[in-house]
């Protein structure tokens, strides 16, 4: 009976948690000025779980921030995912 307490505790902590920082999020993402995105992008497969995003000469990827600034990223090796490394080894967390 103990280890059932526990288990609801812990999914209430979970939960109180994920309501509390989801709030944060929407609260600072309606706060936020969008941009916009253009160009063309190109990323090629090179080995497992590893890219490369290589700029297209005629139409380039670049994002305008609404201030105006301009960000264009230049060629780069990337592991196609924001899924950090620690979780690779889950099965079905690999970038």
């Amino acid at each position: 009976m103990k280890t059932v307490a526990v288990k609801v505790r812990s999914i209430l902590w979970i939960l109180a948690i994920v309501l509390l920082t989801s709030g944060c999020a929407k609260k600072h993402y309606s706060d936020v000025d969008t941009g916009t995105l253009k160009g063309k992008l190109l990323v090629e497969w090179y080995d497992n779980d590893k890219f490369i995003f290589i700029p297209d000469e005629a139409d380039p990827l670049r994002f305008t921030r609404q201030s105006g600034v301009e960000i264009q990223p230049g060629k780069m090796y990337t592991d196609g995912g924001s899924i950090p490394r620690p979780l690779w080894a889950l099965k079905n967390y690999s970038p």
